[in-house]
């Protein structure tokens, strides 16, 4: 088989592809490198001396986290002992390969022409924070890798309707909800049964290929009721209820609440003291001899949260968090307000990013204020919580993505009715019209769950669904180019956009069908 050069120029994925890898070169070049650092450092991460000699016995025990991320991590620290970081990088690199066609090939089951869809996935993989977070071992990267493969294999599922689809679907979502606690299996539930009806005549067959997947994840949260007395994939709601509520009293709204007898007195122990300062409030279990659950701290020094005495610490932060939700909510309304100022941080604005974002500050910055409007930046967030506390509130905004602030809901909004009108038209017979209301569902559920739980690093935690607002924002631009009559030239080999005919090639006149090499009728 020739290699035909043109044909390859004329190849969106070529262009996307050979961005990726200069980007990649020239970030090099300037001296980023993979962050391992976490491994060491961060709680959501078991002892790496565990992952070498006792896997399988911690991730069963493990209940702070679900445990697909650090069964990844396991696997690779256990084959690889000396070249983790190597071998980390390259499943990191290999997300963004994966992000390279299936966030082009979403795009254009929305709709979106090739010559808009393609720039707007190289700019986007290309940028400085969503290379930052390809350089950082956390899971948000993945997430986004993920998420962006699920939509493009739920497109797939009702184009196909078959059990290879389903599979693939429904196997997407299962890896979800074993990697963030986030995806709960409510939530894989919603999925299942919404893709059963969309396919009503092969309701079995969705049902067949769901049912492997679902037990896997129930599995997950039954072993959590079973041996740690919660119906979930992960115990952290306790901590979360005390990062949303107690931590944002000061310390004399503090000391009254605790005078009128609303809360508590473990408060006033910080959670990142070690359990022995908790003794007064509980008695630790005895010994397991399993190490994950009876370490202190674990080989790098780091506290063990997964030690079950912290778990006996959650009744009281619960109790504590209902309080003040009952008596002095203005807290809470202050961490829900950090927590959207947050949400709208540009990507690359992230305190953990100490390691490589000095070697690019000045793109960054520089970035940040053209396609973010973000006219002012604080390396310390400590300083933005001072600047508040001053008084200096009205120029806070100035310190986010003032652009993002307008532009996301405004985008999350045109989707909604987007949708609305395909829906009243014509229902979701459309694939695409199902595959859009997938990516709003994700963008609305992943938003309302982080910003109402949690207050401090949300613009990590809205990064698997930055993919998602490139889409709609695709969506928008084809949308203006339509409406001015601009249509793009059709040259040999060139895909029509799907979805219009729902996955079909758009009929070809006549007079030119014999003109038309067979590539030219496949959908991209």
């Amino acid at each position: 088989m020739k290699l035909r050069p043109r044909r390859l120029l004329r190849s969106p994925h070529f262009w996307i592809l050979a961005s990726f890898v200069v980007s990649r070169v020239l970030y090099f070049a300037a001296g980023i490198r993979f962050d391992d650092r976490p491994l060491n450092s961060f709680f959501q991460i078991i002892d790496p001396a565990l992952m070498k000699t006792r896997l399988l016995e911690s991730l069963f025990y493990l209940h702070t986290q679900p445990p697909g991320f650090n069964l990844i991590l396991g696997l690779v620290v256990k084959l690889f002992p000396n070249s983790y970081t190597l071998v980390l990088h390259a499943v990191y690199l290999l997300c963004g390969l994966s992000l390279c066609f299936t966030m082009y090939r979403l795009m254009r089951i929305l709709g979106v022409r090739p010559a808009v869809a393609a720039p707007l996935t190289s700019f986007f993989l290309a940028s400085p924070g969503v290379v930052l977070f390809e350089n950082f071992l956390m899971y948000e990267y993945p997430l986004m890798a993920l998420l962006c493969a699920s939509a493009v294999a739920f497109h797939r599922l009702l184009e196909r309707r078959d059990w290879a689809s389903a599979s693939l679907f429904f196997a997407s979502l299962t890896t979800l909800v074993f990697l963030r606690a986030l995806f709960h299996l409510a939530w894989f539930v919603w999925w299942a049964g919404f893709a059963g009806w969309l396919l009503k005549g092969r309701r079995r067959m969705v049902l067949a290929a769901a049912a492997l997947p679902f037990l896997l994840a129930l599995g997950l949260f039954v072993k959590n009721a079973v041996v740690f007395g919660t119906f979930s994939s992960s115990t952290w709601m306790g901590f979360n209820a005390d990062t949303i509520t107690l931590h944002e009293l000061t310390p004399a709204e503090h000391e009254e609440l605790i005078a009128e007898g609303y809360l508590s007195e473990v408060g006033r122990i910080s959670g990142a003291d070690p359990l022995a300062e908790f003794h007064s409030f509980i008695s630790l279990p005895p010994p397991t001899g399993i190490p994950i659950l009876d370490q202190l701290n674990d080989s790098t020094g780091r506290i063990n949260y997964n030690h079950p005495g912290y778990l006996l610490l959650h009744p009281y932060y619960l109790h504590d968090a209902k309080e003040i939700l009952l008596h002095y909510p203005r807290a809470y309304l202050r961490s829900v307000e950090a927590a959207w100022f947050a949400y709208f941080l540009p990507s690359g604005d992230f305190p953990n990013f100490d390691f490589n974002h000095p070697r690019i500050a000045g793109f960054d910055r520089l970035f940040n204020i053209v396609f973010f409007g973000q006219w002012k930046y604080a390396p310390n967030r400590k300083d933005l919580r001072r600047l508040a506390a001053e008084g200096g509130t009205a120029e806070l905004p100035l310190y986010t993505g003032t652009y993002l602030m307008v532009g996301l809901p405004i985008l999350f909004c045109w989707g909604l009715s987007r949708l609305w009108i395909k829906v009243r038209a014509s229902g979701f017979t459309e694939p695409s019209t199902a595959v859009l209301g997938f990516v709003l569902f994700q963008i609305g559920y992943v938003t309302a769950i982080v910003n109402f739980l949690s207050s401090f690093e949300n613009n990590r935690y809205r990064l698997p669904i930055d993919a998602f607002f490139v889409a709609l924002f695709g969506m928008a631009v084809e949308a203006f180019l339509s409406s001015t009559g601009t249509t793009e030239p059709v040259a040999a080999g060139s895909p029509p956009i799907p979805g219009r005919w729902e996955g079909r090639s758009a009929p070809v006149p006549l007079s030119r069908r014999r003109s038309l090499s067979l590539p030219s009728l496949r959908t991209s």
